[in-house]
């Protein structure tokens, strides 16, 4: 009877400690998450104090999004000898792409989302309903259409 007495608390202890842990983890991730700042589509993010070879320049970094095409990542600096600026840099289209901006540090990032395989599919659904908010009524227009064509891609293979 001791012995399984002890074992009981052993194993509450552990319940404890993991619980402990997971509400650490949460909160820690909530406190990251109130540290970024998500941008929309048609939003430019600028930094003032961008490298340019050893000199620092002005830097703007958007995302701009085309129907059927998909999104893609714009970057643009301004010259620092000739105050002109230099010629927009675009990446490759994507299915979904989030600009961010961690406001501690003033980094600013992307988080990209792409179907491809289960994993990719489900991160690409959990950022949609996420960043929701972010999106145009055009642009959730045409990623309801690409995930449906796509549902039935994955669908019609399944059968074959």
């Amino acid at each position: 009877m001791e012995q399984q007495n002890e074992q009981i608390r052993t194993e509450a202890e552990q319940y404890n400690l993991a619980e402990a842990a997971k509400a650490k983890a949460i909160a820690e991730a909530a406190e990251i998450e109130a540290a970024t700042k998500y941008f929309k589509t048609n939003e430019i993010a600028t930094s003032t104090n961008y490298p340019y070879g050893r000199l620092r320049t002005t830097a703007y970094f958007g995302t701009e999004f085309k129907p059927g095409k998909g999104y893609r990542t714009t970057f643009q600096t301004v010259n620092p000898k000739t105050g002109r600026i230099n010629k927009v840099k675009k990446s490759t289209y994507s299915h979904f792409i989030v600009m961010k901006q961690d406001l501690k540090t003033g980094f600013i990032s992307y988080d990209y989302g792409t179907w491809y395989d289960k994993e990719s599919n489900i991160k690409l659904l959990n950022m949609l309903s996420k960043h929701h908010n972010l999106l145009t009524a055009e642009q959730i227009e045409d990623m309801s259409l690409f995930i449906i064509s796509m549902l039935k891609v994955d669908f019609k293979s399944t059968l074959i």
